[in-house]
């Protein structure tokens, strides 16, 4: 049986905790952008990644706040928004987790050449959660949006937090 995102009955007494939580990443994530930003050499391969992770985040806190302020509303073209929004964070996410693999990698070994060589191996994972974001555009695969625009995941969604996880 496919999970909710949140029932009915707790959506709007969880909707001010979630706009909050996410505008307070936000604010934190433009505030290390801030104070960072006269540190960051571009042409370092960590500091490029680690720059591309705080907009990543901003990007993930802001789409799934849009994505919560839309579930469940219906208006012309919410249900396809839903589905963008949606599609969005899954991607944004997994690349996310396959920066920080390439972020880590560097971190611990400072090598150029391992992760030329490692690349490919280490973003199959990524790829076919990808792949399943695309099929879900088709067919509901990680997530559904039903006709009265709410959000439910579907069992294979696992897969995507077991590659984020793994």
């Amino acid at each position: 049986m496919p999970i909710d995102r949140i029932g009915d009955e707790n959506r709007s007494m969880n909707l001010p905790a979630i706009i909050i939580a996410n505008v307070f990443g936000i604010t934190l994530m433009v505030m290390l952008l801030v104070s960072a930003r006269d540190n960051i050499r571009r042409n370092d391969f960590g500091e490029r990644i680690f720059y591309d992770m705080i907009w990543a985040t901003i990007a993930l806190c802001f789409i799934e706040m849009l994505s919560f302020l839309i579930d469940g509303q219906l208006f012309p073209g919410a249900r396809v928004l839903a589905i963008i929004l949606n599609s969005f964070l899954y991607t944004i996410n997994i690349t996310f987790v396959y920066l920080w693999t390439l972020y880590v990698d560097f971190k611990l070994y400072g090598d150029m050449d391992r992760i030329r060589k490692r690349n490919p191996f280490t973003a199959i994972p990524a790829l076919i959660v990808l792949v399943l974001i695309i099929v879900n555009l088709f067919t509901p695969t990680l997530f559904s949006i039903s006709d009265a625009n709410v959000y439910t995941r579907t069992p294979l969604v696992s897969i995507s937090y077991l590659v984020s996880f793994g």
